[in-house]
């Protein structure tokens, strides 16, 4: 159980550590916003939380760079639109 707990602590200082990066990256900057909103909550409310935050990163830029299938339904983004700034 300890073993679980310290790798745990590990990966979440891993993410959390990344401050660095998220200043150029938007995408890394919601998933380290994402990660101070659910510091403390119990695990599934953490998952939970994640998906909703990426799943509409994904989308507002896939509206853009229409690079993949969306995956909730079409989104009509203008074609001056930034991706950058949608995500």
């Amino acid at each position: 159980m300890k073993t679980r707990a310290r790798m745990a602590a590990a990966a979440c200082g891993m993410l959390l550590s990344t401050a660095a990066l998220t200043a150029n990256d938007p995408v890394l900057e919601w998933n380290a916003i994402m990660l101070r909103t659910t510091t403390g909550q119990n695990p599934f409310f953490q998952a939970r939380f994640a998906a909703i935050t990426q799943l509409a990163v994904f989308e507002a830029v896939n509206a853009i760079e229409k690079d993949f299938d969306p995956y909730l339904g079409t989104i009509a983004a203008p074609l001056s639109a930034s991706a950058k700034a949608a995500a």
